[in-house]
């Protein structure tokens, strides 16, 4: 089953996010609007604060978190199921496919005799930008027959938010009172939102009879007639827009299976959540780093995003990515309104990775070469002392506090990406990794050259997944990965035994999506293939405790606690590519598919399910019987491809599609279908 299911009594701390390109909302499972995040936003503009019903017939009963029973999220929408005197109520919300739009019927079953029943809704508008808390924008408000609808607007800026009803298959009654109230609230800081008034919908109802109340919530920051497009898709619309959602929802045959059931779930909404996050601004489309505040472009997470992007066959995306970053000079973060920050450690060799990952994607250098100047500049310009790359020491991805100007990561990325544009250098930075910056007293890197600081950090990931370290190095690395890093809920970003550790400090001790699923990726690199399913394990059930159905920022090291944002760019990325090119090891390079899949001992099977490779769709299998392993690759058409497959060291044979190779390792022209065995 894909959906999430939780009962009352595990409400606590649990909240949902929905998205599509152009809006989100953000709600606790108990239907609370719980902090200033929740709500309604078409960013960089928050729209709705909050909205609640009323239903009124032998008396008044709002709907609230202590009647609400049930809460499901599956993959197109969120449900809330409540009990109330005479009723049966069941809230569905969505968004639909491409607009600001946000959808919530009620579906209401009369328990008891024929009666009128009236339903009010009472929505509250904080039209706002994430940086504001309370302020004094003042709203216009009216109430138009012609759609029957509320349309609030700013007095000074083009901002629009609409809410009404939508086409019922009954007679009702709709009447609206204004208020054009403000009132102050305090959900964690004090916010001030306009209550336009009391929109109310009667009907008659008869004893056992079930009714569908469909109330449509659009918005524009923009213009009047955004906002009247998008309410007019769901007035009359609304069951054509969820039928839609339901069918282009879901992972879209992007499909692994194990016999882990845990993770074959958790990679399937791990690539619905990275999809949510991808967002089309008026500047151009890139992919927010998190939710709910993190409603930026941040190169850092757009650059780690990109080869899950293309993992999940989302080329598109990651070109419009990269194009708009190098137009722009690379940038390290864009808001959506298109303001830039520039000068972050880490933004010029995570953009080249991620330029090469799409190229080996793509199979050709058209891309490359268009970019080959800008990437030369960016060789030319970096500043190197003492064979390291200097850096902004307050600007690596550990932004709270300052590094030095050598922090670990940074150095481990530019000799990979130096390889390719200016081998001396990268070997002198490899060098001084393996040596310069390794303690021999406590068997482990230091964090960086900075002689005021013995930070043991997790940062010692980054040359182990790149494969910098000799093979006692990086096996004394992952030990202490194991022994003092590792919690339930993934790796810490410091050691138990630094002075500095906090379990509750975000980046000293607290445990990272990134830090977990790269630590994944470094064990199954050095064939620590049991250590490495339990990080991805960690990561796998945390989606349903915080934000349900997606990979946190950050977590409390003892509790679990989330201390971040709920549905984190990087984290769901992380672990698709911790799943595709790691655990299954499919790596299409320039001229040829490389495969290394690392099936662990437990399983005697995995599956991978709708891989884009070259404009085909790959389903791969790899199945253990004893002495031998089967391998099918199966294409929709037939590919122009060579694939290199790497296999455990004791195959001692291999027959691929009726050809004998001897050893572990075979390379071959593929065809649409493709079996291999392997012999010990």
């Amino acid at each position: 089953m894909l959906d999430w299911a939780v009962k009352k009594q595990d409400f606590q701390g649990k909240h949902y996010i929905l998205a599509n390109r152009r809006a989100f909302f953000f709600r606790h499972a108990d239907t609370g609007f719980r902090t200033k995040w929740c709500g309604f936003w078409s960013p960089p503009i928050k729209h709705i604060e909050y909205y609640a019903y009323r239903i009124r017939s032998d008396s008044d009963q709002w709907l609230s978190w202590e009647d609400c029973t049930d809460f499901i999220l599956n993959p197109w929408g969120a449900v809330h199921k409540f009990k109330i005197s005479g009723f049966d109520v069941t809230e569905t919300v969505f968004i639909p496919e491409s607009k600001p739009v946000l959808v919530s019927f009620l579906k209401i079953k009369n328990e008891g005799p024929k009666k009128k029943v009236s339903i009010l809704l009472e929505a509250a508008v904080n039209m706002r930008r994430k940086n504001e808390d309370w302020h004094e924008r003042m709203y216009e408000s009216e109430f138009s027959e012609v759609r029957n609808w509320v349309i609030v607007k700013t007095e000074t800026r083009p901002w629009f938010t609409a809410f009404g009803v939508g086409r019922m298959d009954r007679k009702i009654a709709i009447s609206f009172l204004p208020k054009n109230l403000y009132k102050e609230h305090n959900p964690g800081s004090v916010q001030r939102c306009f209550l336009p008034g009391d929109y109310e919908v009667s009907f008659d109802m008869d004893a056992g009879e079930e009714v569908e109340v469909p109330f449509i919530f659009s918005c524009s920051s923009k213009s009047m007639d955004e906002a009247a497009s998008g309410f007019d898709s769901g007035l009359t619309g609304w069951k054509s827009l969820l039928e839609e959602k339901i069918r282009e929802s879901g992972p879209r045959k992007q499909l692994i299976r194990t016999p882990d059931r845990e993770l074959n779930k958790a990679f399937v909404w791990n690539v619905m959540a990275l999809r949510s996050l991808i967002h089309e601004s008026k500047h151009g489309t890139g992919i927010l780093a998190g939710l709910p505040w993190f409603i930026e472009f941040w190169a850092r997470d757009s650059f780690i995003s990109i080869p899950a992007l293309n993992d999940i066959g989302e080329f598109e995306v990651s070109r419009n990515i990269l194009e708009r970053f190098l137009s722009k000079n690379i940038p390290s973060k864009i808001d959506t309104e298109g303001n830039m920050e520039y000068g972050f450690a880490d933004t010029y060799p995570l953009f080249i990775l991620a330029l090469h990952h799409y190229a080996n994607f793509m199979g050709g250098t058209e891309f490359l070469n268009t970019s080959k100047k800008a990437l030369v500049n960016i060789t030319k310009d970096m500043k190197v002392e003492d064979g390291l790359v200097m850096h902004d020491p307050q600007k690596t991805w550990m932004d709270s506090y300052q590094r030095g100007k050598s922090a670990l990561e940074v150095q481990s990325v530019w000799a990979r990406v130096l390889k390719n544009y200016n081998p001396a250098v990268s070997r002198d930075i490899e060098n001084k990794i393996k040596v310069g910056y390794w303690n021999p007293r406590i068997e482990y890197l230091q964090d960086s050259k900075n002689p005021d600081l013995d930070d043991m950090t997790a940062n010692a990931i980054a040359p182990a997944v790149l494969e910098q370290l000799d093979g006692q190095k990086v096996s004394h690395v992952l030990d202490k990965l194991q022994s003092e890093f590792s919690t339930k809920w993934g790796v810490r970003t410091r050691s138990l035994k630094d002075n500095d550790y906090k379990p509750d400090s975000y980046h000293k001790g607290a445990v990272w999506g990134l830090t977990t699923g790269a630590a994944a990726c470094a064990c199954f690199t050095h064939n620590r293939i049991r250590q490495a399913i339990g990080y991805l394990k960690s990561m796998a059930s945390e989606m349903g405790e915080n934000s349900v159905g997606a990979s946190a920022e950050v977590l409390h090291a003892d509790t679990g606690e989330l201390l971040g944002c709920g549905m984190q760019a990087w984290s769901s990325a992380i672990f698709i590519t911790a799943i595709d090119e790691f655990l299954f090891g499919i790596r299409p390079k320039m001229n040829m598919l490389e495969v290394r899949p690392n099936l662990p001992d437990e399983w005697e099977y995995m599956e991978r399910f709708g891989k884009r490779i070259r404009g085909r769709a790959l389903d791969f299998m790899i199945r253990r019987d004893h002495s031998r392993l089967t391998v099918n690759l199966n294409f929709d058409s037939a590919p122009t491809l060579r694939m290199r497959l790497v296999l455990p060291s004791n195959i001692k044979k291999i027959i691929a599609n009726g050809q004998v190779f001897l050893g572990n390792t075979v390379e071959m022209e593929l065809k649409k279908n493709n079996n291999i065995v392997a012999l010990v």
